[in-house]
């Protein structure tokens, strides 16, 4: 039989993300179009990609976990929760939103942290 599919010389070549001029092509448009949609879109649309935005980082996070690393990761959805509870009520306070994001982050990641030093002393699999 002879060989099929696409061969590289080493793991540099087989590890870049934009392999062909097409692509890297798409990819310059793409990230030229994301730029410009603030300045194209009205309110509600950039509401709703605002939206879709940070499904997307949470989605990316557990697809991280479960899917590449096959780990069941069954607290994420409750950090990201503590972390938008937490720039909810700055934003309600009238802080904006360069400050509420940081703050965000480090609420949700303090909550990780009580959470999880414990969680490393637990020999075995449990949920």
């Amino acid at each position: 039989m002879l060989p099929s599919g696409v061969y590289f010389e080493n793991f540099a070549q087989e590890r870049r993300h934009l392999r062909t001029a097409p692509q890297r092509a798409w990819a310059v448009a793409f990230v030229a179009f994301l730029l410009a949609v603030p300045w194209l879109a009205n309110d509600y649309l950039l509401g709703i990609a605002t939206v879709a935005a940070i499904a997307l980082v949470a989605v990316l996070g557990l697809h991280i976990t479960v899917g590449m690393a096959g780990l069941l990761n069954l607290g994420q959805s409750a950090f990201v929760g503590v972390g938008a509870f937490a720039a909810a009520g700055l934003a309600s306070h009238g802080f904006g939103p360069w400050a509420t994001l940081p703050a965000a982050a480090l609420a949700a990641g303090a909550v990780s942290i009580v959470f999880g030093l414990p969680a490393i002393r637990i020999k075995g699999f449990y949920l």
